[in-house]
């Protein structure tokens, strides 16, 4: 079957929050011999339906099995970020075994994960911060929080939060909590700040993880931006040296945003598999939107 009719699937189950789904999920995982692009958005799927205590216990089963197991870093990466939104007890010692890993997307994902528990436990899930995460203008599940603008009036400032963003000396939970504000901020100059992550010039002070995400937040801002971020966006799945999973990610955010398949067609046939199927499905998105 089709990457594109798998992945239509794929997201009418995640939007039905049944456990008979999450097995689906499970179960398509567990039977999947190649495509680590559907193993790692599986992950990211049953790491946002945590909707009741049945629902995450099952899921957290599932990612400490996978957590366990050899898989490509860019399906253990899914596998610790879905686990981490599900706050489980037994974070700590999961991710004991990546301790010093010689792998930047992997150690970079556990330190977050890590540093989300810390603040969950220490703000009371962000109460003691004023901030309500259901509240949020995105309430997905994710690797860490806005900060709250009442707290502080650098929280307000888009260059404040932009120079957070890409300085490559601060803590990463530090630098996303930037990126988030700035989705939460939600105007072109905020857009332009969180693009900024993906120019050449900032190339060597923003990880791989890092891009992946701003690639994530522009899908997740839209339309609305698309004058703002296409462009920024297309370069970045144009450039051959730039890591899969930003290509990745910044080519999923064009079939959310643009109509425009030039750049999707041309690198559907990309020698890397997570980049080729992650073309193949933006061009299906993009003809779904305008079904």
């Amino acid at each position: 079957v089709l990457i594109t009719k798998r992945f239509r699937v794929l997201f009418e189950l995640r939007g039905m929050y049944t456990v008979d789904a999450i097995k689906t999920l499970i179960e398509a995982f567990r039977q999947e011999p190649r495509s680590d692009l559907l193993k790692h958005e599986i992950c990211y799927c049953l790491g946002q339906m945590n909707s009741n205590a049945e629902n995450t216990a099952l899921i957290e089963e599932f990612f400490e099995q996978v957590i366990a197991e050899p898989h490509s870093s860019i399906v253990i990466h899914e596998a610790v970020e879905g686990y981490a939104n599900l706050d489980p007890k037994n974070i700590h010692k999961l991710l004991d075994k990546f301790k010093g890993i010689d792998d930047e997307l992997i150690g970079e994902t556990c330190e977050l994960a890590l540093e989300l528990k810390k603040w969950n436990e220490t703000t009371d899930h962000g109460k003691t911060e004023g901030l309500d995460l259901t509240k949020l203008k995105y309430t997905t599940n994710d690797p860490a929080p806005p900060f709250n603008p009442d707290n502080d009036e650098n929280y307000r400032s888009v260059a404040w939060l932009q120079a957070l963003l890409l300085d490559p000396t601060k803590p990463i939970f530090d630098r996303y909590r930037a990126m988030f504000t700035l989705r939460e901020v939600c105007t072109d100059e905020a857009c332009e700040a969180l693009c900024q992550a993906l120019t050449p010039e900032n190339f060597a002070n923003c990880t791989a993880l890092l891009k992946h995400e701003i690639g994530f937040v522009l899908g997740q801002l839209g339309h609305d931006f698309g004058r703002v971020c296409v462009p920024y966006l297309e370069a970045t799945v144009a450039n051959e040296q730039e890591a899969p999973v930003v290509r990745h990610e910044c080519v999923i955010a064009l079939g959310d945003i643009t109509d425009k398949k030039t750049v999707m067609e041309k690198y559907s046939e990309d020698p890397d598999d997570i980049v080729r199927e992650s073309c193949l499905v933006a061009l299906d998105m993009v003809d779904f939107w305008q079904e």
